[in-house]
C-alpha cells in the first residue's frame, strides 16, 4: 500500500494541464490536486494500518439489524479511511465532469489546437479505473474482509495496476501522433513563417557547422534562409611524384679571348701621345 502511495499516478494533474488554456487558475489548480491527492493517499495508507474495522462491531450489528445511520460508531480507522473516500469522490464527481463540461463547450465536436484529441476518451480511463482501488480495498481482509490472505490482496492491486497505468499509457501515446496528423502541416507552416524574424541567428549560426564562415557585418536575416554553401572537398590521395631529370653534360671550358693585334695596340699609343702633347699646348 505504500508502494502504491509513492508511485500514486497524477492523473488527475494531466487532464487539467492538457487544456490548461481553458481552465481557470489552472496553475493553482495544479498545485492543489497534486497536494491533496498525496495527503488523501497517505491518510488512507494509515488508515490501512490500523487493526478493526471501519465501524464499532455492536454499532454495525446493530445497523445491520435496524438500518439506522444515527447507531453506527465511526473508529479511527474508519475516519482516516473516509477522508480519503470523500477526497477522491470529491475529484471523480466534481472536478472530471467540470473538466469534461470545459472540453466539451471549448470544441470538442471539432478539431482545435489548444486541445487535444481522444481527452474525453483519456478521462473515461481514470474514471473507471480510479473507484476500482477503494473497491478492491473493501474486499481486501484490510476493509471488510470478505477476501482473505495478502496475497489475493496484493494479485488484485497488481491486476489493477496494470489495467490502469496500461489504459491510461495507451491513450496517451495515441494523442501525440493524432494531434500531429490533424494539425502537424499547419503547424509547421506557420513556425516555418516565423522562423526569418525570430530565429535568424540560430541559422547564422548553423553555418559554422557545415564549414562556411559568413560574414557578421551587414548580415541580412532574410538572406540567412539560402543554405551556406558546401566547403570544396580535399581530397587525401597523394598525387604521382614527377620523374626526376636526368643530369646534365658538364659545359665545356670557354675559349680564352683573343689577344688585340699589334697594329691596334700601336695606334692606340699613338692617340693618347697626341692627346698629352695637345694638353701641355694649352697650358703654356
Amino acid at each position: 500500500m505504500l508502494l502504491e502511495v509513492l508511485l500514486v499516478r497524477l492523473d488527475e494533474a494531466e487532464l487539467v494541464v492538457l487544456i490548461a488554456p481553458y481552465v481557470p487558475c489552472y496553475k493553482i489548480n495544479v498545485v492543489f490536486v497534486v497536494i491533496f491527492t498525496h495527503i488523501w493517499l497517505i491518510l488512507g495508507w494509515i488508515g490501512s494500518l490500523q487493526e478493526g474495522f471501519l465501524f464499532e462491531d455492536a454499532s454495525w450489528n446493530s445497523f445491520l439489524a435496524t438500518g439506522e445511520w444515527q447507531a453506527l460508531q465511526v473508529t479511527s480507522k474508519g475516519i482516516f479511511i473516509g477522508i480519503t473516500a470523500c477526497g477522491i469522490a470529491s475529484l471523480l464527481f466534481i472536478q472530471m465532469p467540470i473538466l469534461a463540461a470545459v472540453y466539451i463547450c471549448k470544441g470538442c465536436c471539432r478539431k482545435h489546437p489548444d486541445l487535444p484529441p481522444h481527452y474525453l476518451r483519456l478521462m473515461a480511463t481514470v474514471w473507471f479505473t480510479w473507484p476500482a482501488f477503494p473497491a478492491w480495498w473493501l474486499l481486501s481482509a484490510e476493509g471488510l474482509g470478505l477476501l482473505q490472505g495478502a496475497k489475493s490482496n496484493a494479485l488484485g492491486f497488481a491486476l489493477l495496476n496494470m489495467i490502469s497505468k496500461g489504459t491510461f499509457t495507451m491513450v496517451m501515446l495515441g494523442v501525440g501522433p493524432q494531434y500531429k496528423k490533424d494539425f502537424g502541416q499547419a503547424l509547421r507552416s506557420n513556425t516555418a513563417a516565423k522562423l526569418p524574424e525570430q530565429f535568424w541567428l540560430v541559422r547564422f549560426l548553423k553555418s559554422y557547422d557545415s564549414g562556411s564562415l559568413p560574414d557578421a557585418e551587414g548580415c541580412d536575416p532574410k538572406s540567412l534562409d539560402e543554405e551556406p554553401a558546401k566547403p570544396e572537398k580535399v581530397s587525401l590521395e597523394r598525387e604521382p611524384e614527377a620523374p626526376a631529370a636526368e643530369p646534365a653534360e658538364p659545359a665545356e671550358p670557354a675559349e680564352p679571348a683573343a689577344e688585340p693585334a699589334p697594329e691596334v695596340a700601336a695606334a692606340g699609343t699613338d692617340a693618347s701621345q697626341d692627346s698629352i702633347h695637345t694638353v701641355e699646348t694649352a697650358r703654356l
